[in-house]
């Protein structure tokens, strides 16, 4: 397997970051690993052998502790989606009763602690708490703008045994006890940076993360986004990483009809997966974030570049992944387009036609491609799950299992329908919808080999 591909802009910032925080002697180690190691590792079991004996006589020269030497791993090979699905047996079961209690109506997240099961929803305001069977015990928080109130929730994690709730449009981050569902403390602001917005996001350790937010005339031209460490009156911290955005909606011009002698124009803005960058995910429990970019490498191939970030802005570890981009096709366009179409009201379908959409997606994406996953989640179990791009005919939703000191350890089909929430509490927990559009999840106990670690 080839050597992982590092950028230079990202040795020189860990470089300097762990000179600042170290001392020199934290430099001898930096180079040792990117200059020697990374190099050496292409040679074959030799070159691992000299870089593992490298890093011993770091160790034994300078004293250093293993935890400042950042392993670089590699997985195996092979197509990760490949073999046959771990069997999934289900175990909980949370949807709406008759008489509407939990309402549930657009889950987006959701956390488990020893005994009970915690469900965002946006659309109600608040998380829906379970007891770990799966019955409904209450809702924490209500539309509004006072304390313990919400107007747009978008996350939810821990901070060492508290809840917090994250809400977009107060820029707000509520600390709950999950024991009295009171409020522990609020964390509250909004800085303005050029022409983006920064609020807080999630808890990440003891720190706030925060990702500059911008208008959507602006964002499509930006090609890269900072996730910043903050304190919690919003002063910077650190920059945490640097992620790579691509161009993933179009906006077309449509005639909707002439009013009073004059064409009236509205802007239709769609997204599309032709132009997915990167993927980036963090576990719920505030410990890591990662952030997995599409690079090319000698042979001018996108591959994918997984880095595991401490919440305290050391990058733990650095893989290369078997996850391609490829030209997206004709047909594959077509498809795209015309379902696309069919879902839009049908005022607009009649104004706008499946071919022009096709010709607007090909006009303003200049090179139109299609990755093998589009999304990626954390495991409280350290367990990193990607979900298989589906391509025309696929009826399930697969999702890979990967972890950085075990390599790939398993992937699994989703029965029709469903598709993954959460991987937390020993179970993998998705998200359906039945005949009447009610949402219901599911918790799925995962029969996993003997060789994988729990």
């Amino acid at each position: 397997m080839k050597p992982v591909s590092v950028s230079f802009r990202t040795i020189t910032q860990d470089l300097l970051k762990r000179v600042r925080q170290r001392g020199w002697r934290a430099l001898f180690v930096g180079v040792n690993k990117y200059y020697g190691c990374l190099h050496l590792r292409q040679f074959g079991r030799l070159g691992r052998r000299i870089c593992s004996s490298l890093t011993v006589l770091t160790y034994l020269i300078l004293g250093v502790p293993a935890s400042t030497v950042l392993a670089l791993q590699e997985p195996r090979g092979g197509d990760p989606f490949a073999g046959p699905p771990l069997r999934l047996t289900q175990t909980v079961l949370i949807r709406e009763t008759p008489t509407g209690d939990p309402e549930l109506t657009a889950p987006r997240a959701l956390l488990t602690d020893a005994s009970n099961i915690y469900v965002l929803d946006p659309v109600i305001f608040g998380v829906q708490r379970f007891d770990s069977f799966g019955n409904w015990l209450g809702t924490i928080g209500a539309e509004g703008d006072g304390p313990g109130e919400f107007r747009r929730p978008v996350n939810i994690g821990w901070s060492s045994d508290t809840l917090w709730v994250a809400d977009l449009a107060l820029g707000r981050l509520t600390l709950f006890d999950p024991e009295s569902d009171s409020v522990v403390r609020n964390i509250q602001f909004r800085i303005a940076s050029g022409k983006s917005v920064i609020v807080p996001q999630r808890m990440l350790g003891v720190s706030i993360l925060g990702v500059p937010r911008y208008p959507s005339d602006v964002s499509a031209n930006v090609d890269s986004v900072p996730f910043l460490l903050l304190d919690e009156d919003g002063s910077a911290q650190d920059t945490l990483a640097w992620q790579t955005t691509g161009r993933g909606t179009i906006s077309i011009l449509i005639d909707m009809g002439s009013d009073g002698g004059r064409s009236d124009y509205g802007t239709l803005t769609l997204s599309h997966p032709f132009d997915i960058r990167s993927l980036t995910a963090a576990d719920s429990k505030g410990r890591w974030i990662y952030v997995g970019t599409w690079r090319t490498d000698r042979d001018r191939q996108d591959v994918f570049e997984l880095v595991q970030i401490s919440k305290t802005a050391d990058t733990l570890g650095v893989v290369q992944l078997p996850f391609r981009r490829v030209a997206a096709s004709r047909g594959v366009l077509d498809s795209y387009a015309e379902g696309a179409h069919r879902g839009l009201p049908e005022i607009v379908r009649g104004r706008l036609s499946a071919e022009r959409l096709r010709e607007e997606l090909l006009r303003q994406v200049e090179d139109p491609r299609q990755a093998t996953v589009d999304a990626m989640l954390v495991g409280a179990d350290q367990k990193i799950w990607f979900r298989k791009t589906m391509r025309a005919g696929d009826e399930e939703r697969q999702w890979t299992a990967y972890h950085f000191e075990q390599g790939f350890v398993g992937n699994v089909h989703l029965p029709l329908g469903h598709d993954l929430l959460a991987a937390t509490g020993g179970l993998l927990w998705t998200v359906s919808r039945d005949g009447l559009g009610l949402p219901a999840i599911t918790g799925w106990a995962v029969s996993w080999p003997e060789s994988v670690r729990r």
